[in-house]
Order: structure tokens, then sequence, then C-alpha cells
């Protein structure tokens, strides 16, 4: 029975794709705008079908892996002598768009205070310009632990989060801090559990590349959201070739243009034709910061073959930069960086039945409950009886 139901899970998700694909081909040109065009060209379509074709190796895996973090505390004031680091371990199940999703985190979190405060060259001051020191930190530093574990059945989406946390230096025992949530609405499958979107993390789209690719209007068909969601558009094209890091990659521009048509950003990718086209690095630019310098850099370092032919990245990078110093002086300051790094990975695994429904919860726990028009709070187990 459990591989009846995974082999329909893979028909369900290849047709799926197919369905969407030969949506996007059937839209005319002109109701797409003319940042269509070149989305329409048959070298991006076979790109498109091939990488959707990749996609399909992946949909069901089991994945256990780690994350470095450090990055700086402030917002405004980008000071090297306040760096938060963290690690976590994250374990993900993964058939098709199902998921359980479990992250244990250590280390330092940030809270931030500041309210209406804005950056002044002064220092910091408040919406009634009342003056506040400069040595004054916005925020404060917590120590401790947070688990965060998901699950989404296809129909239902449980969410719980547990903070056992300590302001930097005190001395009393982290005080405990629990939520959950239980929706009818997922906020979609982690783009660390899709190789193709791995470079994306941690603010991703969450869907396939090969509907990123496909451009806005395939996003919107595919997440179900609104139009009006959606006032941005994109251009999309092949831009090239080029060899990085020993493969040959084929090189992607995504470029978004604002309602008025203004570009605003855009992101460079390089899909490795050796490795299942899957992208070994990812320039973001954001216009507003500089168009020559890239805001962000994300890259795989090494590569895991998990069976002959199918590959997936072992260790990765994803590096921000400081947003004010990107702008004001055209140089790159690190704000944050974190290196993930794959401990196993699994391909069609056998699952138990209860995996991505099974969420240990205690009792006590007042649960959000968030469906579509509606939203009250209510105890667990009063959920559960529903």
């Amino acid at each position: 029975m459990l591989l009846t139901n995974t082999l329909l899970s893979q028909f369900s998700y290849s047709l799926r794709f197919m369905t969407l694909l030969l949506v996007i081909a059937l839209i005319p040109v002109s109701a797409q705008g003319e940042q269509k065009q070149d989305a329409c060209s048959a070298e991006l379509q076979k790109l498109i079908r091939a990488v959707a074709q990749n996609e399909t190796l992946y949909q069901n895996l089991r994945l256990q892996l780690t994350c470095s973090e450090v990055a700086h505390a402030g917002w405004f004031l980008h000071d090297d002598s306040i760096k938060v680091k963290r690690q976590s371990t994250i374990a993900l199940t993964v058939q098709g768009e199902k998921f359980a999703e479990r992250t244990q985190t250590s280390g330092d979190f940030v809270k931030h205070l500041t309210g209406g405060l804005g950056w002044l060259k002064e220092g910091f001051r408040d919406s009634a310009s009342r003056t506040v020191k400069e040595e004054t930190r916005p925020f404060q530093i917590r120590t401790g632990t947070r688990t965060i574990t998901s699950v989404f059945d296809g129909t239902s989406y449980q969410y719980f989060m547990e903070d056992k946390l300590r302001n930097q230096g005190a001395t009393e025992p982290p005080r405990l801090e629990q939520d959950g949530m239980i929706s009818d609405q997922s906020p979609g499958l982690t783009d660390l559990a899709r190789p193709h979107m791995f470079l994306f993390e941690p603010a991703g789209p969450r869907v396939p590349l090969s509907v990123y690719l496909a451009g806005r209007e395939a996003i919107r068909e595919y997440t179900g959201e609104s139009k009006s969601n959606f006032r941005f558009t994109t251009r999309i094209q092949i831009t090239g070739r080029e060899r990085l890091q020993g493969l040959d990659c084929t090189t992607v521009r995504i470029e978004t243009f604002d309602a008025n048509g203004k570009p605003r950003s855009r992101n460079d990718l390089w899909l490795a034709q050796d490795r299942n086209l899957i992208p070994i690095r990812k320039l973001h630019y954001s216009y507003r910061q500089s168009k020559e310098l890239p805001c962000s850099e994300s890259r795989v370092e090494t590569w895991q073959e998990v069976r002959e032919g199918v590959w997936f990245p072992r260790k990765t990078f994803i590096e921000r930069y400081d947003s004010n110093i990107l702008r004001r002086e055209l140089i790159q300051v690190t704000s944050w960086r974190n290196d993930y790094e794959v401990e196993s990975i699994e391909l069609n695994p056998q699952l138990p039945e209860d995996v991505f429904t099974r969420l240990n919860i205690p009792p006590e726990v007042l649960m959000k409950k968030r469906n579509r028009g509606n939203n009250n709070h209510q105890k667990k187990e009063a959920d559960s009886n529903q």
C-alpha cells in the first residue's frame, strides 16, 4: 500500500508540472506583457522542461543537514564586535508537496527593540524627536535553544515552536515560551527541500525552479495567490554559457520590474549542466543599493552523488552584504552568512503512515487556528476532536 501511494504521488506531482508548463506555453505573448517575450522563447521553454524533469528526481526524500549562522546584531549600526552565532540541525522528510520538518537551533537570538526609531547621523531618535543615546542598543541578545517542528499532509498544516532563552550574560534560568498553529493553508515547501532552490534560502519564493523560471503568472498559478499580490513583472532570459568550478553552466537572468516598468532587482543563476541543472551560483542585485555589485551571493562548494547521475548540493553558503554600506560606499561588507552541510540524504525512503500528521504538542499549549476567512484560538485538544 505504501509503495502504491508513493507511485501515485510521483505520478500526480509529475502531471501537475506538465499541466502547468502546458498552460504557460498556451498563454499568448500579448496577454503576458512584453517581459514575457523572452519567457516564450523556444530555448527557455526547453530549459524549463529539462529543469522540471530533473526536479522529479527529488520529489520524495529524507534529508538531514546542519546550518552555521553568523550575523551582525544591529539593523542600522554595523559593528563587527557585535555578532550572533547559531548552529542548527534540520531534519526534512518530503513526499511531493507533503512535508515534515524539524529544526533545532542553539546559540544567540536577537530581539529588536527599535519601535519607531530611525537611523540618523547623530544616532537614534524616536518619532517624537526625543534624543536617544547613541550607545543605547536597539536590540537584546538572548542565548539558548529554539525548536521548530511543522508537518503538512496535503490538507492540514501544523506548526509548533518552543524557546528556552535568557538574556545574554544573565544568570537566571532560561524562560520557556511556546507557540503553535493549525491551518488549512501551508506556507509551502522550504527551499532546502528542493536542491534546485537550495541557494534561495532563507527567504526564497518556495516554488520549484521550473515554475520560478516561467515567470510571475506561473508562480501565481502554482501558489494560488491573488493577482493583486503580483504587481511586479519579470523578464527571464538565458544569457549564455559559462564554465564555473570545472562545470559547464547555462546562465539565466531574472529581472524584476515595478508597476511602472522600472527595473528594481535581478537574480543571476548558473545552472550546472552535469549536476541535473541545479544552480551552482546565485547573485542577487537590489538596484536601490547597487546595479554593479550584488547584495548577496550563494554558491555550492561541494557535491554529493546520491545515486548514479543524481546529484545533491553537499556544502553551500549564502552570504548577505550590509545594505547601507553597499549603497553609500559601494563596497561589500558581510552582514550575515549561513553555511549548510548535508549530513545524509535518502531518495524515495519508506515512510511511516503518520509522518506528515504526527506533531507532539503539549496539551496545555494554546494553538492558533487559521483557516481561510477564519482566525481564532483554541486548545489543541479541541482542535483534535474536530
